[in-house]
């Protein structure tokens, strides 16, 4: 497991946008139990928690997929919950499709 952090002002070079992508808060509870092969239920309590769904599109089609809290983290390879400071964010669960991975789109 890797946890990584930046701050505002931090040299950081920005990544190289490629055409037809999009990234994009995702609310369809049905569309994100199937592409995260969860449950319905699983999705809907994410969302309860106060956590953001986000995924990265190529011409319309799903490629990466995570999520960002804001109030509470909980890593399960640490057996430890987090309380979010005020803002700041945990993106995590984070993973790209197969036919998708070591093609660069994770970083977008």
């Amino acid at each position: 497991m890797a946890l990584f952090t930046f701050w505002h002002g931090d040299d950081y070079p920005a990544p190289k946008r490629k055409n037809h992508i999009s990234v994009k808060r995702e609310l369809d509870v049905l569309t994100l139990a199937r592409l995260m092969n969860l449950t319905e239920q699983d999705i809907l309590k994410r969302f309860r928690e106060g956590n953001e769904a986000w995924v990265l599109r190529l011409k319309g089609m799903p490629v990466s997929f995570g999520w960002l809290g804001r109030q509470k983290a909980r890593i399960g390879e640490l057996s430890k919950e987090i309380d979010i400071p005020k803002g700041n964010a945990y993106l995590w669960n984070f993973r790209t499709l197969e036919p998708y991975r070591g093609r660069g789109y994770y970083v977008q």
